[in-house]
């Protein structure tokens, strides 16, 4: 049955094609606008077309990018289409699934799973699943922070349904009474998540790919992971939808929809449905910070295995992320390096970011890998963070600490130094040999240069990659 939608007058196609101006003649632009070929077209005039076109529907939005504009203009002309095809893709995609057995023949890609022998799983809505579904169902169970890709904030509690996509589909879920209590009261989000076939994060086509969520289509999918340096290999977290806002208080069921309109750009992987749990910055800082610390002694026995002699090493006591100084130094149990960043700025650039590397040495550094780092942390109780922003350590593990100069000398003119353990603020040693003084050259008469603030980090000195990589959505 074809949806009931508004015809468009040949008034409309008048104003249109007089307002837009294309080079085309009449029939030949209604054509193209029909067929959704218009990314030529510019955004003044997709907007012109979307103020004719609301004359018939008056929901469509004007404001927006090039690539909403497009979207719902190509939404209204597929939308004249009947809804069948769905069903007839359903039954499409039954018949044409090549056979198990010859698995190297199939157009999709290969699994990584054994696919012989699986007990069929049934959902809570009735629905069989087929064998690929099954057993990632039962993989997903099995952990559910997906080899620590599931993002930390949104913890796993339920997969509700799961589905393999290659073509468009419709399927209902459903939930249990206790998982819709929970997301009536906001208490649990329903996400929808896409997967590789090996159970990896995957992206969204955002311009090719239509998902609609109780005959609601959602217009802006989630952007995915940026990365602009190809050397780096991020280690990402999965890119959910939230369709909690999208669900019935009153029904348990809902029905996802997902459309291709260019043919030749289909999405193959996974989608699942999940219930997932609510936590805040402030909790996963409190487990990391229940952990085990990375030692001091790791200092001393990293060097003991290398053949190299390492001299002093000077670190920064600011973060790179936002280059303020650091309350809780962390970093991940594969960094060889003893500079830290701060662990809650941390948090919050990777739950934006979705990638989650270390902005230092570019290591993977999920969330199972984050430590707070015991030397850095006796430092950072030991000395005044307001007058010292770098310290010197030692092979041995020992470490002294210098008062910043900005332009000009401490109060004695001198380098405060101390001791590795030592607690309070950092004083001169009696009797230890002065060290080189800050000297105003300059006459009385001149005026003082005043310091230019640093744009990029102490360490990104030939590595404006990384800092453009890490650093983009962040606040400084």
């Amino acid at each position: 049955m074809a949806m009931a939608m508004a015809r468009i007058s040949e008034e409309t196609w008048t104003s249109m094609y007089q307002k837009v101006k294309p080079p085309q003649t009449m029939p030949e632009f209604r054509k193209r606008v029909e067929a959704g070929n218009i990314w030529s077209l510019k955004i003044p005039q997709l907007e012109e077309i979307i103020k004719c076109l609301r004359d018939s529907y008056p929901s469509l939005g004007v404001s927006g990018n090039k690539g909403a504009l497009v979207d719902r203009i190509q939404g209204v002309f597929r939308h004249q289409q009947p809804r069948e095809t769905l069903q007839h893709n359903k039954v499409a995609l039954k018949i044409q699934r090549p056979p198990i057995a010859n698995v190297a023949s199939a157009p999709y890609p290969q699994r990584f799973f054994v696919k012989q022998n699986v007990e069929r799983k049934v959902v809570r809505s009735g629905r069989c699943l087929g064998e690929e579904e099954s057993t990632a169902f039962a993989q997903i169970c099995a952990d559910f922070t997906l080899k620590g890709h599931q993002n930390p904030l949104n913890p796993i509690s339920k997969l509700v349904d799961i589905v393999y996509v290659h073509n468009d589909i419709s399927v209902t879920f459903e939930l249990d009474p206790e998982d819709h209590e929970a997301v009536v009261q906001r208490t649990s989000r329903v996400h929808v998540v896409p997967l590789k076939m090996n159970l990896e994060p995957e992206g969204w086509l955002e311009q090719d790919m239509r998902l609609f969520v109780n005959k609601q289509w959602i217009e802006v999918l989630p952007k995915t992971w940026r990365n602009k340096n190809p050397r780096v290999h991020p280690f990402t977290t999965v890119l959910p939808l939230d369709i909690t806002t999208y669900l019935s208080r009153a029904d348990r069921r809902a029905e996802i929809q997902v459309e291709f309109p260019n043919k030749q750009m289909i999405w193959q992987g996974l989608l699942t449905v999940c219930v997932v749990g609510q936590r805040k910055v402030k909790e996963l800082k409190e487990e990391i910070c229940s952990r085990s610390c990375v030692p001091q002694k790791c200092i001393a026995s990293q060097q003991e295995d290398d053949d190299v002699e390492m001299g002093d090493e000077e670190i920064s006591l600011k973060c790179p992320i936002t280059l303020a100084s650091i309350n809780i130094p962390a970093k991940g149990t594969q960094c060889t390096h003893k500079a830290c960043f701060d662990l809650e700025m941390y948090l919050t650039m990777c739950n934006q970011q979705k990638v989650w590397n270390c902005p230092i040495c570019e290591q993977q550094c999920s969330f199972s890998m984050l430590r707070v780092d015991a030397l850095m942390d006796s430092v950072l109780k030991s000395v005044n963070t307001d007058v010292v922003s770098k310290i010197t350590v030692k092979p041995d593990g020992t470490w002294t600490a210098s008062a910043a100069c900005n332009g000009a000398t401490s109060s004695n003119g001198l380098h405060h130094s101390a001791s590795n353990g030592s607690g309070g603020a950092p004083e001169p040693k009696s009797g230890a040999k002065s060290e080189a003084v800050c000297v105003d050259i300059l006459s009385d008469d001149e005026p003082q240069p005043t310091a230019k603030p640093k744009s990029q980090p102490w360490f990104a000195s030939g590595c404006e990659h990384l800092w453009g990589l890490f650093h983009e959505d962040v606040a400084e």
